[in-house]
């Protein structure tokens, strides 16, 4: 039997290298976690092995101990479980689309990221003594060659453009897809596409690419929702309807509505008010809108692809 809850075993050694500390500690936990996600994708081990780089033994190995256990070993690193869900349904997304440059530019930015921000710093020092309480070579030297919080705005979009019928959930002023980090509700960090998302005939286009701060209207909701609910990093925005909040909470969705405002000036405030009523974390907010303000909905998670795909189930019977 697994524990679950097992505390990370910690070997200490005397002056381990930061490089060490990834590929003894991260790779093998994260590697653990993308071959579950695989699995729940329909991929069988053989086919899972291929695309990893791994032998199907090892993938058996990893799919021996539950995710659980991976989720608790990073924990124990200092990672956030929520920051490490979000990292590895891109990286198995990437690779069950067959992107792996992208998979390898990804994780190695994400891996660089940790060291530079510091979020190992405490538990390499407890299994290396040695390291100085001064240490900051891993600000020095790492650098992040792309922004997981963009990579994944990207990976969301082609998740949405792969559905046929996705354009029947783009509102007629424009769509945005936005994430934050995990640890931020700055606008600033907020990342969302520069220009709106919209439909034309039946295809779905960006007019701009997703940057940090790209978004101010929709940051600003996400922003505000994350104050209170600090799970939630992303909001995706579709079309408002009747049947869809009502499928929404048919299969249970928490849906809060808001509006309508008296002017957009007021949008905002409307929104504090209507989360501070609530204890319970939304999955939706439907604006009812108001003077000049079309009514849409804010699909709410703790990733950008996974927003999209919940907004997906407004698509049932259409």
């Amino acid at each position: 039997v697994i524990n679950k809850k097992a505390k990370l075993t910690r070997e200490v050694a005397f002056l381990l290298l930061p490089h060490e500390i990834v590929s003894k500690y991260l790779v093998p936990n994260f590697r653990g976690l993308i071959a579950h996600n695989l699995v729940e994708r329909g991929l069988g081990q053989f086919k899972i092995a291929k695309l990893m780089g791994l032998s199907q033994p090892m993938i058996n190995k990893l799919l021996n101990k539950p995710t659980e256990y991976y989720l608790g070993q990073l924990e124990s690193l200092g990672l956030s479980k929520d920051d490490v869900k979000r990292i590895v349904e891109l990286a198995a997304f990437n690779l069950y689309e067959g992107k792996r440059f992208e998979y390898l530019t990804q994780i190695s930015s994400y891996f660089n990221l940790i060291l530079k921000e510091g979020r190992v710093c405490n538990f390499h020092r407890s299994v290396s003594p040695e390291v100085p309480p001064d240490c900051d070579l891993c600000q020095k030297l790492f650098q992040v060659v792309s922004d997981p919080i963009v990579e994944e705005i990207k990976a969301s979009f082609q998740i949405l453009i792969s559905e046929k019928d996705a354009f029947k959930i783009i509102p007629e002023v424009g769509s945005n897809i936005v994430a934050s980090p995990y640890n931020s509700i700055s606008t600033e960090d907020i990342a969302g596409f520069s220009g709106k998302i919209v439909k034309v005939g039946e295809k779905i286009i960006a007019l701009g690419d997703p940057v940090k701060g790209g978004s101010k209207h929709t940051a600003n909701v996400l922003s505000i929702v994350k104050m209170k609910f600090p799970h939630i990093n992303s909001a995706f925005v579709i079309k408002f309807s009747e049947e869809c909040l009502n499928t929404m909470k048919k299969i249970g969705y928490n849906v809060i509505t808001v509006g309508p405002h008296k002017d957009l000036s007021m949008q905002m405030r409307d929104l504090e008010s209507a989360l501070e009523s609530t204890s319970m974390q939304p999955d939706a907010i439907a604006d009812l809108g108001g003077l000049g303000i079309e009514p849409v909905i804010y699909v709410l998670s703790f990733s950008a692809t996974e927003a999209v795909k919940k907004a997906f189930v407004c698509l049932q019977g259409k």
